[in-house]
């Protein structure tokens, strides 16, 4: 696992441990952490599969802009995986 996907990880650890966060936000971050750990597929197919769900999740209206921040600098980190 690179440093950069470990990074990820632990953004979106924090991001569920957030109070504030809804919980079906927190399921479908929940979900792509399981996604991106899952080591039956290769990874550019993880990543891939990991910032399409992430990016349906930014396109919710009703998310707070803190957390679309966050989940965009995750797809940032992504991509430079």
């Amino acid at each position: 696992m690179t440093e950069q996907l470990k990074n990820v990880l632990e953004a979106f650890s924090e991001l569920c441990g957030d109070p504030t966060v809804p919980r079906n936000i927190k399921q479908k971050v929940d979900s792509v952490t399981k996604l991106l750990k899952d080591a039956s597929m290769e990874l550019p197919l993880r990543k891939s599969k990991a910032m399409y769900e992430l990016e349906e999740i930014v396109e919710d209206v009703n998310i707070d802009p803190y957390v679309r921040t966050q989940i965009y600098n995750a797809i940032g980190l992504l991509e430079r995986c």
